[in-house]
C-alpha cells in the first residue's frame, strides 16, 4: 500500500475513533445526568421520610393512651353491651339487659365513667341515653384491652 491509502484508512480509523469518543462522551454526560437525578430523588426521598416521621409522631401523640383498668363482672357485662349495642341506650334498658335495676344500671355507667370509659351521655325529652365513644368503641372491637374475666 501508498502512503495515499495508508492516510486515508487512517484518516477513517481517526473518524471512526473520533465517533467513539463522541458517543462515550454523551454517555458519560448522561450518566451524570442521572447520577445528579438519583441524588436529587435520594433528596426528596429524605424529606418524605422526615415528613412521614413527623405524622407518625403526630398521630402517636394524639391516640389516646390505653390503661389496663379492672372490671367488676357487672362492669363488664354493662361495657359488653355498649360495645354491642348499635345505638344508645337508656340506663332502664341497659339495665334490664344486664340483669341490674335502672338505679343499679345508672351507678354501674358512673363507675366505668370514674375509670376511665369515655362514655356519651345525650338527653332527649328527659331521658338519658348512654354510648360508647366512637374511636374508643373501635378500638375494643379491634383489639380488647379491657380483660373480661370468663
Amino acid at each position: 500500500m501508498d502512503e495515499k491509502a495508508y492516510s486515508g484508512v487512517l484518516r477513517d480509523l481517526r473518524e471512526e475513533l473520533d465517533e467513539h469518543l463522541d458517543a462515550i462522551n454523551r454517555n458519560t454526560e448522561e450518566v451524570t445526568e442521572t447520577h445528579e437525578d438519583i441524588a436529587e430523588l435520594e433528596v426528596r426521598l429524605e424529606k418524605l421520610a422526615e415528613r412521614i416521621d413527623a405524622l407518625q409522631a403526630l398521630l402517636l401523640s394524639q391516640t389516646p393512651s390505653v390503661k389496663s383498668v379492672r372490671l367488676t363482672p357487672k362492669e363488664e357485662e354493662m361495657l359488653k353491651i355498649l360495645l354491642e349495642a348499635k345505638e344508645p341506650l337508656t340506663s332502664l334498658l341497659l339495665g334490664k339487659m344486664a340483669g341490674l335495676t335502672a338505679d343499679a344500671a345508672a351507678q354501674t355507667l358512673y363507675c366505668l365513667k370514674q375509670k376511665g370509659v369515655p362514655l356519651l351521655a345525650t338527653t332527649v325529652d328527659e331521658q338519658t341515653f348512654y354510648a360508647l365513644e366512637a374511636q374508643f368503641r373501635d378500638l375494643q372491637r379491634a383489639r380488647v384491652t379491657y380483660t373480661f374475666n370468663q
